[in-house]
């Protein structure tokens, strides 16, 4: 499990109540009662925790947890790639 993968998991166990065993690869967030307005806190708490950004072009890209946990990584690995980190 990567840690983007773990901090997401974390961060949707402790502050929006999803259940571990109901984040299988396959459950959209639909599935996962993750509407509009929770995916602006989500993105929130994720950019709070981990320092990254996330677009609006790019949320409407998500369709599962492990679609918002690839744009994290990527954003983790844009960052890492910048010069002076």
């Amino acid at each position: 499990m990567s840690s983007a993968q773990a901090i997401v998991g974390s961060i949707l166990t402790d502050q929006f109540r999803i259940r571990p065993e109901d984040m299988k690869p396959e459950a959209t967030l639909a599935d996962l009662d993750i509407d509009s307005l929770t995916v602006v806190e989500l993105i929130e708490a994720v950019g709070e925790e981990l320092g990254v950004r996330i677009s609006e072009r790019e949320v409407s890209q998500w369709h599962t947890v492990p679609d918002l946990v690839a744009t994290v990584e990527a954003k983790l690995a844009q960052r890492s790639a910048e010069p002076g980190r």
